[in-house]
């Protein structure tokens, strides 16, 4: 861990309250550092305001058994939370899950990550599967894409304290921090125009949030009004 001991050494004498005064504000700085660096996201290079804190997860049943080591696909939202024994936030914006192509990725012992594509469909129609493995879909009115969904789950001590960073790199950047309706800290950020799209084009919006110790990331491309509506609808 960083510290501030390098500085060069002052031949005035110092007091000891302010001897003590220092150790103080470096102790208490350095306390501080330890508590965040289990969750970062950052936008090229640029760390963001910090969420609420991740937790481990115990409610996982039967890690070894119940999940390969790579992924499990073409599971719903309802049946990945049977199969882990966890409960996670849904929203009711989430009514139709026959599109929806999910995965989950761990190491069984410090990890999980749930991956669900077209987790809402919003006013987004005609779908067809095609033979590289996704949809193809017509655009909506409010929703230029379906809404994806990502949970990240702690699972152990070890992954608790490692840094868990996303860095969104390319033409990506922050928009603000909100809170929901829930009290969640949420991260905006948003895909740039790169000049070459319409000026009314939509671009891809990605709201992060941590909710009961698991980081949320929901994706798609929507406005921005409308990606906080989906935030305070997950539940």
């Amino acid at each position: 861990m960083k510290n501030n001991n390098g500085r060069k050494k002052s031949t005035k004498k110092l007091t000891i309250a302010l001897c003590m005064v220092i150790f103080a504000v470096v102790f208490s700085s350095t306390v501080y550092a330890v508590k965040l660096v289990n969750e970062q996201s950052k936008v090229n290079e640029l760390e963001l305001p910090e969420l609420d804190s991740m937790k481990i997860t115990k409610q996982i049943k039967n890690i070894e058994k119940s999940i390969k080591p790579q992924s499990i696909s073409k599971m719903n939202y309802k049946q990945i939370q049977e199969q882990l024994g966890v409960s996670l936030l849904n929203s009711e914006l989430s009514k139709d899950d026959k599109y929806m192509i999910s995965d989950i990725e761990t190491d069984n012992k410090d990890y999980a990550i749930i991956k669900c594509d077209n987790y809402i469909l919003g006013d987004t129609s005609n779908y067809s599967y095609n033979e590289e493995g996704f949809y193809s879909f017509d655009e909506g009115n409010l929703y230029k894409s379906p809404i994806s969904l990502q949970a990240d789950i702690i699972l152990s001590e070890t992954q608790l304290n490692n840094v868990w960073t996303t860095d969104y790199l390319g033409m990506y950047g922050f928009v603000e921090q909100f809170v929901s309706e829930q009290g969640y800290k949420v991260n905006l950020i948003e895909e740039k125009n790169d000049g070459n799209q319409p000026q009314n084009f939509v671009s891809k919006k990605i709201a992060v949030f941590v909710a009961d110790g698991i980081r949320y990331t929901l994706t798609g491309r929507t406005t921005v009004d409308n990606m906080k509506q989906i935030v305070n609808s997950m539940k």
